[in-house]
Parts: structure tokens; C-alpha cells; sequence
């Protein structure tokens, strides 16, 4: 496929051959406001990731908390019988 550049000049060019210029030249795109629902979608996604590492935080820190614990019990029989 051309690049888009190519592109135009080909659709411009068939657009010029065209017995009906005014119904190519036309086109107005997706229609109002339709190009938003991109933008609001990737707003929406961007919310809901926010929200959920708002909501995961807490799981996240208790699980730092106990594997930390964790590691500290298993240390402690090691250092003890290090010591003796």
C-alpha cells in the first residue's frame, strides 16, 4: 500500500476524473463528536488503572509486611545458633 501522501495524490487525482466531484470530496469523517469516544475510552482505562492500584495498595504493603516478617523469624534460629 502507498504512503499516505501517495495515497491523497491518488484520491485527489480520481477525485479530478469523477463526474460527480462535489459527492468524493464530501466526506467528512467519522461524524461529530465521534472522534472523542477514543479519548474517553483511554480517559476511562486510565481512571480504572488508577483505582485499581488505589485498591491493590493495601494488599501489596501487607504482603511486603509479612514476607519481611517471615524472613526475620528465619533468621533469628540461625543467629542464635550462631552465637552459641
Amino acid at each position: 500500500m502507498p504512503d499516505h501522501n501517495g495515497f491523497l495524490s491518488l484520491l485527489a487525482g480520481l477525485a479530478a476524473l469523477s463526474p460527480q466531484q462535489g459527492a468524493v470530496l464530501g466526506y467528512v469523517g467519522l461524524g461529530p463528536g465521534q472522534e472523542f469516544i477514543p479519548q474517553f475510552m483511554g480517559m476511562l482505562a486510565w481512571a480504572g488503572v488508577a483505582l485499581g492500584a488505589v485498591l491493590l495498595w493495601p494488599l501489596a504493603a501487607l504482603r511486603r509486611f509479612l514476607r519481611a516478617r517471615a524472613a526475620r523469624r528465619d533468621e533469628q534460629p540461625a543467629a542464635a545458633a550462631a552465637r552459641e
